[in-house]
């Protein structure tokens, strides 16, 4: 409205914006689904020594499903904030179980790098495509402009999701609970799982590079966790935390891509929760028909389509919300008594 102005958003170029925001967010939750039903599929297969179909796969997503439903359907107080509470207190046990039984001190040693490199390296990191050797390229490589169209969707949908969820905090506060925060837990999660992996590779205990090329990334998951001590515990204790941790993202999800297509005040009142449900079931029914097509390919190609428009949007919103804030001057007024 503050870029654009009031004809243009209250007419058709609004529910062009509309359409595409929606349409984009519903993309972002279709690949989440995507992208995460493997990781808890193979997992399970392992534990149950039973082989990973399309009909397994099916099963475990509806299943899956069934528990974000739930809690998006529950609400926020009761559903979302209840399991993330709870799945942040496995995670972090199941972190000090590897670094205490597993090649912890390996794990801080090789986090301490890779932390090092990624500073010395970022950009070349992060933009660097191998796009005149794409056959030679690592998998980081080629799927670099696939994750920037990814994290383009996932940004707008959840920054809907900490608007609606967080009236009352400061920007200070969005900053570092909402970006700071989950970075540093990104990084911890990462570097444990990560060094782990690694370990088991240098040591020869497990052909990670072998299970990769000839199965798939997810493949090499449970092998990895395999070489624990007790290890059917950790596989058990880990599928409920990739279930939980993917459920109350969707959860998440579902609830802010239904308060998006009410027109009541979503930060007053919360969706209608039979939306909730048909959201959710949108959701499914577009990630399965994906992952039925051709697996990972059109999810990523999906994303990309999607999350490159979605960019554009982005630094519209920005320049909207600072031109906002300017001529609001709320920190001038509301301010928090102490």
């Amino acid at each position: 409205m503050l870029f654009f102005g009031d004809r243009f958003t209250d007419g058709i170029g609004g529910k062009l914006l509309d359409i595409l925001f929606m349409v984009s967010i519903l993309a972002g939750a279709a690949v989440t689904l995507g992208l995460g039903t493997p990781i808890v599929t193979y997992n399970l297969a392992a534990l149950l020594n039973i082989e990973v179909t399309f009909w397994f796969t099916m099963i475990v997503t509806l299943a899956w499903v069934t528990i974000f439903t739930i809690s998006a359907y529950v609400g926020i107080e009761k559903g979302i904030k209840k399991l993330s509470t709870l799945n942040m207190y496995l995670a972090g046990l199941f972190a000090l179980f590897i670094l205490i039984l597993g090649p912890g001190i390996f794990i801080l040693n090789f986090f301490t790098d890779s932390v090092r490199y990624l500073v010395s390296n970022y950009f070349d990191f992060s933009l660097y495509t191998n796009s005149l050797n794409p056959e030679n390229g690592t998998h980081i490589e080629s799927h670099t402009v696939f994750w920037f169209a990814y994290n383009a969707t996932w940004a707008m949908l959840h920054g809907v999701f900490a608007a609606v969820v967080s009236q009352g905090r400061t920007i200070k506060e969005m900053i570092l609970t909402y970006l700071l925060a989950p970075t540093l837990l990104a990084w911890i999660a990462t570097g444990i799982l990560g060094g782990l992996s690694v370990h088991s590779y240098v040591n020869g205990e497990v052909p990670v590079l072998d299970i990769v090329q000839s199965e798939g990334l997810e493949a090499a998951i449970p092998e990895v966790l395999l070489s624990l001590p007790i290890s059917s515990v950790v596989l058990i204790v880990f599928v409920i935390i990739a279930t939980i941790f993917l459920a109350t993202t969707l959860d998440s999800t579902t609830y802010t891509i239904a308060s998006y297509t009410t027109n009541k005040d979503m930060s007053k009142q919360a969706p209608p929760k039979n939306v909730r449900v048909i959201v959710a079931a949108v959701i499914t029914v577009l990630a399965l028909s994906l992952m039925n097509i051709g697996g990972l390919a059109p999810l990523e190609v999906l994303s990309g389509l999607m999350g490159i428009p979605i960019i554009v949007i982005q630094f519209l919103t920005i320049y909207a919300a600072k031109k906002m804030m300017d001529e609001d001057q709320a920190w001038q007024f509301n301010i928090r008594k102490k």
